[in-house]
């Protein structure tokens, strides 16, 4: 056994086998950049011409195998920039196809992108069967498209039908069923990885390597029929369409892809996918995508440097559907929770609910039954508040009742420590008043999850003129070891998050009393790439939720001209007429009992509330009403020192409410339009009244700076 090294590879052979260790150099994570595939082209071409090497072996020393490429590499702005490069890689990818000897692709971690696609290159490929194994091409999710052969390799190895699912999706494929659909030769213990992949080195040497894959007849009639491929292609890309509305270019560029290297030959293909990934990258879309990526990975980083100590235990007051969310992310990200409720029903629905989505990552092998069980022991209920005197940090999620939550409190403080931190998950109520009633009102903090906690992203960190800095720290700290983007707010009414809602729904709302049709409001929002709209956000949100935010204690607090505005409709429909929305069955819309579907628009409601005559309103009116009272309102909330800076306000808005990723967030639509949205609120202003005229800081900012970014 002897070895040779770079400074990205290290060369180990064994048994006339070379065995190429990844370990890029400076880095956690074996991210490729041009420097590492140098790196790999000179260790291929010195392995080619020993005659004494077998075959190779490429393995990870860092805890995954490849991350996928550096996008920060990715700088082009005109045709013609990228294209060399993408050429480049297709020439080495397919000189690794065609080498000599046989490549082994041993994989144990995140196998994504670049890496993936070099894995698709081997001969061979095999996997371990650790939970933290997985294949993806995610490219689509940035705006662009797997560029290094995926878009060719992949659907001659798993067939057209499974490689678009995987590719427009960019989902994560776990080991046991990358084994069943082809994708991986083999699935051995981490232990035994590199002995099994040196061992099928040499059966592909000697020929002796079979693969047996199993595949139905559907899966032969539409991966290898003229028929089949035409029903594939036509079913993605109507389904496509629907889902983007035209707003996202990658998926259709993938499929055109596959589709041309399919019916024209590899080359073709190659070719197709360095034209159109380029025109990827240097539209906005992909720019805008890389960018929230970018913010993402930033806020992973705690942006308070006080010291701290790490949260390891914590408690939760109220097992609802919040508090539930809540013990469910923090078991999964492996801090011990302990949970209290009045209702001991409600402790023991939480706990099998988090147990069926654990059983279901289980059947599909996305963890093993005994991590599970480890998972959801992490979690005990029932318990005293005098045992939460051995956590770090309590979060009550109990009702919307300010008095509620502050006995609450009171509570708490009389039976933890001196340092413990006690939080509030309420997504409207004032922390500071929480915070001026508390004994230690320097260990009070919000920390606003949003439904459902387990899968929305977003967290907001609520800071007090009274809260600790080590507090906000240790906060901000435990959302992200929740797996949240966490963004630190200035306690005020909504918010930032609800803040700019508020206008938004009320917008909606005011619309809806002038006789617009619940359908013509909703669908004229998503047809700019909303995922919903506010009037059925509102039926999903609750109408008691939204008959609460406007209360009389909200009311007062207002101004007498911001008062006039208000549309009372949602709370009428609640406090009148009992409607809750989906939850009950009926709201704007009414729902199917059984399914929870909307069925059709709740034409009763026209006898509980005075409406115009079915106003006819042209469908940019109302878009730009709905959305310029949120950028508006956004602006409002950064002059006020609400957020501190524009990107906490695009990750916000996009990751708290929908705000389409393509359009990058409010401030990023206002650097790209800020004269022509100025000047058509205006307009507004004069149709419809003062609440559009734009607040003096976007006027300012026109004046003088204009762009809430600097490039």
């Amino acid at each position: 056994m002897n070895s040779d090294q770079s400074k990205n590879v290290t060369i180990e052979i064994r048994d006339n086998i070379a065995v190429i260790w990844l370990d890029k150099s400076g880095s956690e994570q074996n991210v490729m950049s041009f420097d590492l595939l140098s790196d790999f082209e000179d260790t291929f071409l010195s392995l080619a011409n020993d005659d004494s090497i077998e075959g190779m072996v490429l393995i990870s020393k860092k805890k995954d195998f490849i991350a996928g490429f550096d996008i920060h590499s990715f700088k082009a702005e005109k045709k013609g920039d990228f294209i060399p490069i993408f050429e480049e890689g297709h020439r080495f990818l397919q000189y690794l196809e065609d080498f000599p000897k046989p490549i082994v692709s041993a994989v144990h971690g995140v196998c994504y992108g670049l890496g993936l696609e070099i894995t698709l290159a081997c001969q061979g490929r095999i996997a371990s069967d650790d939970s933290r194994t997985k294949f993806g091409l995610p490219e689509v999710k940035l705006g662009i498209l797997p560029a290094g052969g995926g878009t060719q390799r992949l659907p001659r190895l798993i067939g057209a039908s499974a490689s678009l699912d995987m590719m427009l999706t960019g989902k994560n494929i776990f080991a046991k069923k990358a084994l069943r659909m082809g994708l991986v030769d083999e699935v051995v213990n981490q232990s035994k990885l590199l002995i099994a992949a040196c061992s099928m080195v040499k059966k592909l040497k000697d020929n002796a390597f079979q693969r047996k894959r199993k595949k139905t007849l559907m899966n032969r009639f539409l991966d290898h029929t003229f028929f089949g491929n035409r029903l594939v292609f036509s079913q993605a890309r109507k389904t496509i369409q629907k889902m983007t509305k035209g707003h996202y270019p990658a998926p259709l560029a993938i499929i055109d892809c596959v589709e041309t290297g399919l019916k024209k030959g590899i080359k073709a293909g190659y070719q197709r996918e360095s034209e159109l990934c380029e025109e990827l990258i240097i539209g906005d879309v992909s720019k805008e995508l890389m960018n929230i990526f970018f913010t993402s990975t930033e806020k992973k980083k705690n942006p308070i440097t006080s010291s701290f100590s790490r949260i390891e235990s914590m408690g939760i007051m109220g097992a609802g559907f919040m508090g539930a969310g809540i013990a469910e992310v923090s078991i999964k990200n492996g801090l011990d929770v302990l949970i209290t409720d009045v209702a001991d029903k409600s402790i023991s629905h939480a706990k099998t609910e988090i147990w069926k989505r654990l059983s279901k990552k289980v059947k599909r092998k996305a963890m093993t039954s005994l991590e599970a069980k480890k998972i959801i022991h992490r979690m005990r209920g029932n318990v005293t508040l005098s045992e939460f005197s051995k956590v770090d940090l309590v979060i009550e999620a109990v009702f919307e009742n300010m008095n509620l939550k502050k006995e609450i409190i009171a509570d708490l403080e009389a039976q933890t420590n001196s340092n413990t931190i006690i939080a509030s998950n309420t997504s409207s109520l004032s922390i500071s008043e929480m915070a001026e009633s508390a004994k230690r009102p320097e260990n009070i903090i919000g920390m606003h999850y949003f439904s459902p906690v387990p899968l929305m992203p977003l967290l907001e960190i609520i800071r007090t003129p009274f809260t600790s800095e080590h507090v906000v720290a240790a906060s901000y700290d435990l959302g992200v070891r929740q797996g949240k983007t966490c963004i630190i707010v200035k306690d005020s009414p909504g918010f930032y998050v609800n803040r700019i809602l508020g206008p938004y729904m009320n917008e909606a709302l005011k619309m809806f009393d002038e006789g617009v049709d619940a359908k013509s409001i909703d669908s004229a929002i998503m047809k700019i790439g909303f995922p919903m709209g506010p009037l059925t956000l509102m039926d999903h949100v609750g109408l008691d939720v939204c008959a609460d935010v406007i209360s009389e204690d909200r009311l007062l607090a207002m101004d007498e001209k911001t008062r006039k505005e208000v549309s009372f409709t949602a709370k009428k429909m609640h406090d009148e007429a009992g409607l809750l929305g989906k939850k009950g069955g009926k709201g704007f819309y009414l729902y199917d009992p059984k399914t929870g579907k909307k069925s059709s628009v709740n034409s009763s409601v026209d006898s509980l509330i005075e409406r115009g005559n079915q106003n006819k309103i042209p469908l940019k009116i109302i878009q730009n009403r709905l959305l310029f009272s949120l950028l508006n309102e956004a602006a409002l909330t950064l002059s006020e020192g609400i957020i501190s800076n524009p990107k906490d306000g695009d990750i916000g808005a996009i990751f708290g409410m929908g705000f389409p990723p393509f359009e990058g967030g409010p401030f990023r639509m206002l650097d790209k339009n800020l004269e022509l949205i100025l000047t058509q609120m205006e307009e507004l202003v004069d149709q419809y009244g003062e609440r559009f005229k734009p607040v003096d800081f976007l006027k300012e900012h026109q004046k003088t700076t204009k762009y809430f970014y600097k490039s």
